[in-house]
């Protein structure tokens, strides 16, 4: 079923704005991005072209230092 409306209640407070927030997650530090039901992150980089060599497999790996809270 598709719904217009949140299955949760509204998130109030402010959020990180719109746009590329690459200058917040380059490093670990006291910046962080603030995300709201809906918000999305996407994270791209660069990949070898070449296939690994038969009967290997590519894994990759995304640190992360985040933190989460719910709401009170």
């Amino acid at each position: 079923m598709v719904t217009t409306e949140s299955p949760w209640r509204p998130i109030t407070g402010t959020a990180t704005r719109f746009g590329d927030v690459r200058p917040l997650l380059d490093r670990a530090d006291d910046e962080y991005v603030v995300m709201v039901p809906g918000d999305e992150v996407t994270v791209e980089f660069d990949a070898p072209a070449d296939a690994p060599p038969p009967g290997w497999t590519r894994t990759f790996l995304l640190y992360s230092d985040a933190g989460s809270r719910t709401p009170t």
